[in-house]
């Protein structure tokens, strides 16, 4: 796959209290068998060692932004919030006009096999269709037509056609992406044997009350929203179903205007598609 080496990746990747991880991160992504052009970190006002982690490595691939407007609790995950952060690195590249060819989305607590974003590559140059990917978590169940937040790779034209940053105020700021790539008719996917590990145990710091809350407020079809709580029983624990469904039957005193076209979407074909796929895996 030597032909691809001329491709250029930047990644994104935001960073609060990651003293323990960070620098693993880093160095795993510069020891890419295609290492990423730039690495633009957010700093999201850490209060441990991040920084001067950071610094101390004296990288020239590594850019760190600090973010000084910061609003919210200590942790921002899942929260429509959390996309301006993202957003000061992606107004970083467009201010500095930084050429690309693809944007890596990546958490500072994500390792990735050797040649993850060169096998990604490779998927996006077989199938033109393709505009979204990622590999998979190790022992983390995935949709092939979704991909993980982090370790998601998207290619230029499509991410610019996007806007080139997470839409705010959105309750879609991670996701909206992949529905709009499967409203125009284009392919989002994962890849199982496209292998990465998370240090944390996924899932373990979402609020399941606020993610039950956001599938109500864009208007999640009711069956799957049924059939995704039953997932949340089995992988973590029977109370943090209950949070999950107290939040989706909570009225939302919200909805954003950026998410209207998808919220449509989903409610008129999505679910259609969904049966559509569990029974085509069925009948394969």
């Amino acid at each position: 796959m030597s032909h691809i080496n001329t491709y250029r990746v930047l990644v994104v990747l935001p960073a609060r209290n990651e003293e323990n991880t960070i620098c693993r991160t880093i160095n795993g992504l510069l020891s890419q068998t295609i290492p990423p052009e730039l690495i633009i970190i957010i700093d999201d006002g850490s209060k441990d060692k991040t920084i001067k982690k950071i610094q101390e490595m004296k990288y020239k691939q590594v850019v760190v932004l600090e973010r000084k407007d910061r609003i919210g609790g200590p942790s921002l995950l899942g929260s429509p919030l959390m996309a301006q952060t993202f957003n000061v690195g992606f107004k970083y590249i467009k201010d500095k006009k930084i050429s690309y060819d693809y944007i890596m989305i990546s958490g500072a607590d994500s390792l990735y096999k050797s040649n993850y974003i060169e096998s990604l590559i490779s998927e996006f140059n077989k199938d033109k269709q393709l505009v979204v990917a990622s590999g998979k978590h190790v022992n983390e169940q995935l949709n092939p037509d979704h991909v993980m937040g982090s370790g998601r790779i998207i290619s230029r034209k499509f991410w610019e056609y996007y806007g080139g940053e997470y839409p705010f105020p959105s309750y879609l700021w991670e996701s909206g992406i992949i529905y709009t790539a499967q409203m125009h008719g284009l392919k989002v996917k994962s890849f199982k044997s496209i292998k990465s590990i998370t240090l944390r145990q996924g899932g373990t710091n979402i609020d399941m009350f606020l993610y039950g809350y956001i599938l109500r407020a864009i208007k999640y079809p009711f069956l799957i929203t049924i059939g995704r709580a039953f997932k949340i029983g089995l992988k973590n624990n029977f109370r943090q179903t209950i949070r999950f469904l107290a939040g989706y039957f909570v009225k939302p005193r919200q909805r954003f205007q950026k998410d209207q076209e998808i919220s449509q979407y989903l409610a008129e074909s999505f679910l259609q598609r969904k049966i559509k796929s569990i029974i085509n895996r069925i009948l394969s």
